[in-house]
């Protein structure tokens, strides 16, 4: 399943990724809307599957950046 949004600013300064990190959000402290906790985005998105792909093209720079959660993955380094 592939879906495209518009998730507003995901990346720290630096360019890492940080969507993926469980906790993150921008919206700490503001009572409207969703994304205030951090968890939602994993959550549904491993209801669905054991593997989430993020990838980013921030406006006006070409750099795709790409970050994943993989469940199989972290259980065969466990």
């Amino acid at each position: 399943m592939e879906r495209t949004h518009e998730l507003g600013e995901i990346g720290c300064p630096s360019g890492t990724l940080v969507v993926l990190s469980m906790g993150f959000s921008n919206r700490y402290g503001r009572r409207d809307g969703l994304g205030r906790f951090g968890v939602g985005l994993k959550l549904a998105g491993l209801s669905l599957g054991k593997r989430i792909d993020v990838y980013i093209r921030k406006s006006g720079d070409d750099t795709i950046r790409h970050a994943y959660l993989d469940l199989q993955e972290i259980k065969e380094k466990l």
